[in-house]
């Protein structure tokens, strides 16, 4: 319990750093953490600061958007999903990928009104 409750401070103290664009700092808290001691509540978090912190940084080349969008996909938190997927569209946009950019961050939005629709009928 001690663990999971240090692991989540350090969480909170990461994404303080990166709200205040401290990139370096929020990468730092993160490269400390054994990925094991990592609970499965936490762990599409951790994917989401570190790579939007990467990404910041000009660090393209890293499969935690990937990992948030295949965590947050089975998860009911959609928000997350959706920024996961925002996050995956400007990786691919960094790396010369622009028409994959464009197809993830489309899929996402046809979904969207597809529930919309769904839901009048």
């Amino acid at each position: 319990m001690i663990v999971i409750k240090t692991v989540n401070k350090q969480l909170e103290t990461a994404k303080e750093h990166l709200i205040n664009k401290d990139f370096h700092l929020a990468i730092n808290i993160l490269n400390s953490f054994d990925i094991d001691e990592i609970s499965d509540t936490l762990i599409g978090e951790y994917y989401l600061i570190k790579s939007e912190c990467l990404l910041n940084l000009g660090d393209f080349d890293h499969h935690y958007p990937d990992s948030a969008i295949t965590f947050f996909k089975q998860s009911s938190i959609h928000a997350n999903f959706a920024f996961a997927k925002y996050l995956k569209g400007w990786q691919l946009q960094a790396q010369g990928k622009s028409i994959l950019a464009k197809s993830t961050l489309t899929r996402s939005e046809e979904r969207r009104v597809g529930k919309e629709c769904r839901s009048r009928w």
